[in-house]
């Protein structure tokens, strides 16, 4: 996938989650765990892609303890507003962080 940050449209590669980021994922888990029907003890941030529009959106992979992941989509408004869009889970390390279909 070609990096393509900061284009419009476009998604970034994927690249090390920061700690504005862990806020973020933050900020929906308690939508993710509703959409997930779990509870998660551990949830960090590990990866994220992001693709620029009218604000931000974010799909971020999150270590929900030991060898457990999910993906998580959301948008970040222009006023700073975070918004849960969609969650998937059963995921592992290795399954790729793409953009969604």
């Amino acid at each position: 996938m070609a990096n393509t940050k900061g284009t419009p449209g476009g998604w970034s590669d994927p690249m090390p989650a920061t700690p504005k980021i862990q806020g973020y994922a933050d900020a929906v888990k308690p939508q993710v765990q509703e959409a997930l029907g779990k509870d998660f003890a551990v949830y960090k941030a590990v990866l994220y892609i992001e693709q620029v529009v009218a604000g931000m959106n974010y799909k971020i992979k999150i270590n929900v303890g030991g060898t457990n992941f999910i993906h998580v989509l959301l948008f970040v408004s222009l006023q700073g507003l975070v918004e849960f869009n969609q969650a998937w889970g059963g995921l592992k390390e290795d399954d790729p962080l793409e953009p969604p279909k």
